[in-house]
C-alpha cells in the first residue's frame, strides 16, 4: 500500500471535516431562531456517529491508495481498507473480490458495505476480513437497472452465497420474502464480530 499525500486527499479530509462542523452550525442557528422545543436527539447523534467514523477511518489513516478514476483492477498485497462502498452491478463485484481473494491481502472494513459490496464476506476468508465499529454490511432486495423491477432469481443467489452465520441472520431477518429494494436490512461491527469476525486493530 503506497503513502498518499498528494493534495485531492488533504482536501477530501478538510471538506469531511468541515461538514459536521457545518451541520451543527446550522443546527445551533435554527434552535435560537425558533421557539424552544425539544431537541432533535436523532439528528445530533447521527452528526456525532460521522464524526466518529471520519476520526477512526479514513481522516485517521494516511497509507491509501489514492485513485481519482477508482479502483484500478490492481490489489495492494499489503492491505485494503473499506472506507464507503455504495454497491453497483454484481457482476462487477464478483469479479472485483475474486481479485481481492487471490491478492492475499487482509482488508478492513470501516464504513458502510452496502449491496453488491456484501459479497466480500462470500470471496475473501473469513481470516483476512476485520470490521470496525463503524462498519456494516446493508442487504436489500436485487434489482434489474434496465427495469427498476426486482430480481427473485439474482437475490436467491446472493443468499445463498453468504456464510453460514450471515445467511442465518438474514433468514432470521425473514429472508428474500422479506426484502424490498429500497430499504436496507443493517448488519453492524459489533453484531459481525459475536459472529466470529475480526475487530479491525484501531478498535481493540
Amino acid at each position: 500500500m503506497t503513502k498518499q499525500t498528494c493534495g485531492p486527499i488533504y482536501a477530501l479530509v478538510i471538506a469531511s471535516l468541515m461538514a459536521p462542523a457545518v451541520a451543527l452550525a446550522l443546527m445551533a442557528g435554527r434552535v435560537l431562531a425558533e421557539e424552544p422545543q425539544k431537541p432533535d436527539w436523532k439528528a445530533i447523534a447521527e452528526v456525532f456517529v460521522l464524526i466518529g467514523l471520519l476520526s477512526r477511518s479514513w481522516v485517521a489513516t494516511v497509507d491509501v491508495n489514492y485513485n481519482p478514476n477508482g479502483w484500478n483492477g490492481v490489489w495492494p498485497k499489503s492491505g485494503v481498507v473499506i472506507y464507503r462502498e455504495t454497491g453497483g452491478v454484481i457482476k462487477e463485484y464478483i469479479e472485483r473480490w475474486q481479485e481481492l481473494a487471490r491478492s492475499g491481502a487482509d482488508v478492513e472494513i470501516l464504513g458502510p458495505c452496502y449491496s453488491a459490496c456484501t459479497l466480500i464476506v462470500a470471496y475473501v476468508p473469513k481470516e483476512r476480513l476485520c470490521f470496525g465499529a463503524f462498519a456494516t454490511l446493508n442487504f436489500h432486495l436485487a434489482w434489474v437497472r434496465e427495469t427498476g423491477k426486482p430480481s427473485l432469481d439474482a437475490s436467491l443467489w446472493m443468499l445463498e452465497q453468504y456464510p453460514r452465520e450471515i445467511y442465518d441472520w438474514l433468514m432470521e431477518m425473514g429472508g428474500v420474502a422479506r426484502m424490498t429494494i429500497p430499504t436496507f436490512w443493517e448488519l453492524r461491527g459489533p453484531t459481525l464480530w459475536q459472529m466470529g469476525y475480526r475487530k479491525c486493530k484501531r478498535d481493540q
